[in-house]
């Protein structure tokens, strides 16, 4: 494996331990979305620059291009981690943000027909399948934008590749 691609790996690798971190001291959910975003920008980064030292700078369209293959691979592990998450390790999750709509549905005075197609439509949403689908597809699209961020950053300011 090339060494940009172990290097976003190693940066999805330190991502779920923060979510296990989270999980475990019970902290906000959403710290574990910001340390993903952080994290998937650290890997392009230094994985841009590995790239870089074995291979040359070789433009923006190579940059963005590795950058993609970097971001797949931390889309894919991340996402791989999200569904073995949610299926086995916090099962109850999904179901409970379904039943809290449908909570909110009755006390906002939904008639019967309305709340079954709250909980229809929430069976889809709040499915496992469908929640990993949006990260590989989330994951996938901001790797897009923070690859084409440092092509642009790295052919505007040479000295940030890291190379002679």
């Amino acid at each position: 494996m090339a060494k940009s691609l172990n290097i976003a790996l190693n940066f999805a690798l330190i991502g779920i331990l923060v979510k296990f971190t989270i999980f475990i001291l019970e902290l906000p959910r959403e710290y574990a979305i910001y340390g993903y975003f952080l994290f998937i920008l650290f890997a392009l980064f230094f994985g841009l620059r590995k790239h870089f030292e074995k291979k040359g700078y070789q433009g923006i369209g190579n940059t963005v291009k590795e950058g993609m293959r970097i971001a797949s691979v931390y889309s894919i592990v991340i996402t791989l981690f999200t569904y073995i998450y949610y299926t086995y390790i916090d099962s109850g999750f999904l179901q409970s943000r379904l039943t809290e709509r449908i909570l909110e549905a009755q006390e906002l005075g939904y008639s019967e027909e309305q709340i079954e197609q709250v909980r229809a439509s929430g069976k889809f949403f709040f499915s496992v399948s469908m929640h990993t689908s949006f990260t590989l597809f989330g994951f996938m699209i901001v790797g897009l934008i923070y690859s084409v961020i440092w092509a642009i950053i790295f052919w505007k300011v040479p000295n940030a590749r890291g190379i002679k």
